[in-house]
């Protein structure tokens, strides 16, 4: 879906892209699940355990089905064998190596440690203390690395004056004093460039329409956040990894995870506020046959064809608002139109049309799909938003969150 000038791209999806593909659970996973023997006694055990600094240790068997903790062994008597401690590892204790990274983090939040599976056999334990790994404060420090980058972009809507008025004075004046120097040396840069992370949480803090619009309702609220996301900014870009700043891995493992939220917020953000929302608004959907006529917007009937009933518009046509050629846009629609029909989808063919008919693209008006699947197919054919409709109300959805970006009426004079 292209039209008009291109919002700025948000970093998040080559982002989501690049740590599901490159970076996952095999990337921390270097420790084998170390074994014991089922018949060792509960203190042999737990004496072998504290050697090698373990709380968790695999029972030796194939595959290796059970696991005993220092935990258990401690409230053993000594004349307990391991065999009469040992628990079982459920599946819902395991994770494919091939797990993305990002996932692995909001889990071990709730746990303190997970089984790694090589196909059907446990092979591997991830822990807390893994965290410590460089993997992990690479995909921490791209999120940040994130909210700073759309931090900048909310930034440029506003005058220098509240600049000046929000920044630390000690800020702004290595701000002013880095784009001099960077000025003279011939660099094409802007003020903006030479903030630092801290003085985008500053920004954040002391914007309250900004703020308030990420969820924030206080300025003490996010003073704690923007405190506490500086530090972990610091400790993953000096390779000091997520747990540094903080004395229980739970507590890094919380801010990591409103690292990643928060850049997700920044850039709906940015989106939300970019004109191109309002003129995928104030398109039309048209048939393709039956003398074209309009579905949405200006001309529509207000009889609605598909009673108690919402539908969802989609394009394969230029992805990621990129102009493709004719023959290019008509081979992606093909293969999303096998794809809606692998979904038992009824589809029939429209076309998105500006008003004044100087953009269209052919799409198809697909029946009974819920709104999730309709955005993951958008995203997976590189589209930025996709049309739900029904007998009142147009909307326009962000493909990659599924959220209203827009809502018109459907029927406009």
């Amino acid at each position: 879906m292209a039209q008009g000038n291109r919002t700025p791209a948000s970093p998040l999806r080559p982002l989501a892209r690049l740590v599901q593909n490159t970076l996952t659970v095999a990337d921390v996973a270097t420790r084998p699940l170390w074994c014991i023997r089922p018949a060792m006694s509960a203190q042999d055990a737990l004496d072998a355990m504290r050697a090698n600094d373990f709380d968790v240790a695999g029972v030796a068997g194939t595959p290796i089905s059970y696991f005993v903790s220092t935990e258990s062994l401690e409230k053993a008597g000594p004349r307990q064998r391991v065999r009469n401690l040992m628990e079982p590892i459920l599946a819902s204790d395991c994770v494919e190596k091939t797990l993305p990274l990002a996932e692995l983090l909001v889990l071990l939040i709730k746990r303190k440690r997970v089984f790694v599976l090589d196909g059907a056999d446990v092979r591997w334990i991830v822990n807390r203390s893994d965290l410590s790994a460089p993997v992990v404060s690479i995909a921490v420090l791209a999120h940040l690395a994130a909210i700073e980058e759309g931090v900048k972009e909310l930034a440029s809507d506003y005058s220098q004056e509240h600049l000046e008025r929000v920044m630390t004075e000690e800020g702004l004046a290595e701000a002013k004093a880095l784009f001099k120097r960077l000025s003279e040396a011939g660099r094409q840069i802007s003020l903006l460039d030479c903030f630092w992370f801290g003085d985008w949480m500053d920004f954040i803090r002391k914007t309250d329409e900004i703020r308030v619009a990420l969820g924030y309702s206080s300025r003490k609220t996010f003073r704690d956040t923007g405190f506490h996301l500086s530090n972990l900014r610091n400790d993953t870009a000096h390779t000091r990894g997520i747990l540094a700043s903080f004395d229980t891995a739970e507590r890094a493992l919380k801010r990591v995870h409103e690292a990643i939220e928060l850049a997700r917020a920044v850039w709906r953000l940015v989106e939300a506020r970019s004109p191109i929302w309002d003129r995928f608004a104030e398109s039309r959907i048209v048939h393709s046959r039956a003398r074209r006529a309009p579905i949405t917007g200006s001309g529509a009937k207000k009889r609605w064809d598909w009673p108690g009933e919402t539908v969802h518009v989609i394009t394969a046509w230029n992805p990621a608002g990129i102009w493709s050629p004719h023959e290019q846009n008509d081979e992606a629609n093909r293969r999303l139109e096998t794809t809606l029909h692998r979904h038992h989808l009824t589809t029939f063919p429209v076309v998105g049309q500006s008003e004044n008919g100087d953009w269209q693209e052919d799409s198809f008006l697909v029946c009974g799909m819920k709104r999730q699947l309709a955005a993951d197919i958008a995203m997976a054919f590189g589209q930025t938003a996709l049309f739900e409709i029904d007998s009142e109300h147009v909307h326009v959805i962000r493909s990659d969150d599924a959220q209203i970006a827009r809502t018109r009426p459907r029927v406009r004079p």
